[in-house]
């Protein structure tokens, strides 16, 4: 049985597959000129919500950071280094706490006192967290250029499924395979990057991002003291370094860092056996990440992570 399209009909569709067809791809320059440092200092950003999973070539554990950022109203931040995503840093509607595996301790801090960092150098993904009286006027320095240097002669831009412009190339170290994917719309903001090793062909990073769009959900809120796993110690610290001398600042800073380290030691041996850590249970503290971990990312809003969705598909185990 033969069908005869109307002529109309026809010619509406050979227009509309040749403009498909005949539509130049931006270039690359165009794609990441655009892309901007995460800083309140970039007068064009507004707003932005950020999700981001690295790891390094020879660990099979990611970093886990999400982090939103309105403009002259709120922040929040969550940073895991777990198998079990435990927080081990987390801030919403102006407080904070970070968790002490080693004491069984929610600290609880004001939520200004956190900066996020991030950046890529020759291949070292350097993401993490500083706590200082700067994180009030600057909550988060992200450095996002750095992730999208590459050799613009192995560079090639097309269409992903969902019409957005794609690259693909390799970094400018010659190491890893870089994947970019842009808003299909002039500025172009970027929307993913992803990170592959040449050598060993493992998703290295994966960076999901908003730039000025509405937030498709809302920030958990920061939990009552009551809200919080029983069998924990909830207690304030003062994080304020400016009233502290020299030696008050060190041990502060200093316990920031034992915090960090307890958590990322159970999974990195180099820091397990650390001049700091040595001395450590690490058999308790490692119960303890895995019995209070779930809990925590309950009391904050966050589901409870699977160990494998962790290891294979992060971020996808941040927040849904």
């Amino acid at each position: 049985m033969n069908y005869r399209l109307p002529l109309f009909t026809l010619s509406l569709l050979l227009i509309c597959s040749s403009w498909g067809v005949g539509q130049e791809p931006p270039t690359l320059r165009e794609l990441i000129d655009g892309v901007p440092i995460l800083t309140p200092k970039t007068k064009s950003l507004e707003r932005f919500h950020l999700k981001m999973a690295c790891r390094s070539e020879n660990s099979a554990l990611s970093q886990m950071v999400e982090m939103c950022w309105v403009r002259d109203e709120w922040s929040g931040m969550f940073i895991t280094w777990s198998q079990h995503g435990t927080p081990l840093v987390f801030t919403s509607q102006g407080r904070g706490f970070q968790f002490d595996t080693l004491g069984r301790r929610v600290l609880l801090h004001r939520g200004d006192a956190f900066m996020l960092t991030g950046k890529v150098h020759e291949e070292n993904f350097q993401l993490g967290y500083s706590v200082s009286s700067e994180a009030k006027k600057e909550p988060v320095l992200f450095d996002l250029p750095s992730l999208v240097k590459v050799r613009s002669v192995t560079a090639k831009v097309d269409q992903d499924e969902a019409g957005d412009w794609r690259v693909s190339a390799i970094s400018d170290t010659g190491r890893c395979r870089v994947i970019l994917v842009f808003d299909r719309e002039s500025p172009y903001a970027l929307n993913r990057y992803e990170s592959y090793s040449l050598i060993s062909g493992q998703r290295l990073a994966r960076l999901e991002l908003s730039l000025n769009k509405n937030f498709p959900n809302a920030w958990p809120k920061f939990p009552a003291d009551n809200e919080f796993p029983a069998g924990l110690e909830v207690r304030k610290m003062d994080l304020d370094f400016e009233k502290e001398d020299v030696s008050g600042k060190v041990t502060k800073i200093m316990d920031v860092m034992t915090y960090m380290m307890a958590q990322v030691g159970i999974h990195m041996k180099d820091i397990r056996e650390s001049e700091l850590m040595a001395d450590q249970d690490w058999n308790a503290i490692e119960a303890t990440d895995r019995e209070f971990g779930p809990k925590l990312r309950r009391a904050i809003g966050f589901p409870p992570l699977e160990v494998a969705e962790q290891k294979a598909d992060a971020p996808d185990g941040l927040r849904r």
